[in-house]
């Protein structure tokens, strides 16, 4: 799970966690960072297209093989390292697509928290009084809990389910992976 949020609900509340104060989040949001999300995901499409590469040239190789015996005994050991490139290559690029979803997904989230943030700033310098700043406050919290921070969250949590490990021996399924290291985003 990411960072954000794990998904959990509040302890005697049966709701998601409640999210930190507007500032809180939108510090958290400005720390995120899109692009880096994006290049992790471009990294691993280059993977993926490097093994489909490989691949190629390894189907090439044995077509042009040596002797029938020799190329029965290595073509059947080349071919259990062809079929695991597939699976590298496979999750790789499905890595990709997740990740570039985020990045995506964290853009997204900056621009509406931007606005956000502007419309709470302008708010709060025309309202004085300390009591009406609290509501503004809260009011605000709220708002960008319910446009951004739950939202997003959710996002993440499915990206989290989404993202795919490279199986440890040929033969065997992706398990699931985390993103918590992609999307920096703080816990309260």
């Amino acid at each position: 799970m990411s960072p954000l949020s794990s998904g959990s609900v509040q302890p005697g509340r049966g709701g998601p966690p409640r999210p930190p104060q507007i500032g809180a989040q939108r510090d958290a949001l400005a720390a995120a960072r899109p692009a880096r999300t994006a290049q992790v995901g471009e990294q691993w499409e280059l993977v993926a297209d490097l093994l489909d590469e490989l691949v190629s040239r390894y189907d090439d190789l044995l077509e042009d093989g040596p002797s029938a015996q020799t190329a029965t005994a290595a073509g059947a050991a080349l071919q259990d390292v062809m079929d695991a490139f597939d699976v590298l290559g496979a999750v790789s690029r499905h890595n990709s697509e997740v990740l570039d979803d985020v990045a995506t997904e964290l853009t997204i989230a900056q621009a509406r928290m931007t606005t956000i943030w502007s419309d709470y700033e302008a708010e709060r310098a025309a309202g004085e009084l300390a009591q009406r700043a609290g509501s503004i406050e809260r009011r605000y919290t709220a708002r960008a809990a319910r446009e951004v921070w739950y939202p997003l969250d959710g996002h993440i949590a499915d990206a989290a389910r989404r993202l795919r490990q490279a199986p440890a021996r040929p033969g065997q399924p992706a398990t699931g992976a985390s993103c918590s290291s992609v999307v920096p985003l703080p816990r309260r």
